[in-house]
């Protein structure tokens, strides 16, 4: 949020310096500094601003950032469970082992594989 944007917030809500501070946990120095383009408000202050001001969106987006993050997770561990069954595969081929019985995919009500 940019300074401009940042007193216009303070004026719709009637707040001082001081209270901005106080609804967001920064001190009235720091909020001065920001309304004078002297330093730039982090993003951790910019999400916690926009909390205080729409708490039902912001709970909102960060449900779906986590979900995210999650989702991003699991698909890492599935390729790094991927590498690990084909190089298992192949040390077993490599000790002269009779290769493993295919293994029927699962499949998603969409048609997409599930288990690598």
């Amino acid at each position: 949020m940019n300074c401009e944007e940042l007193q216009a917030v303070m004026d719709d809500k009637g707040w001082s310096q001081s209270e901005l501070a106080r609804q967001i946990g920064t001190s009235p120095e720091v909020v001065s500094r920001w309304l004078h383009g002297k330093s730039k408000m982090s993003d951790a202050k910019d999400r916690e601003l926009r909390r205080v001001l729409c708490p039902k969106e912001s709970a909102e987006d960060e449900v779906k950032d986590l979900l995210r993050d999650k989702i991003v997770l699991l698909e890492r561990m599935l390729e790094e469970r991927d590498a690990e069954v084909d190089r298992l595969k192949k040390l077993l081929s490599d000790l002269g082992a009779k290769p493993l019985p295919a293994v029927r995919e699962a499949t998603d009500s969409r048609g997409q594989r599930v288990n690598g």
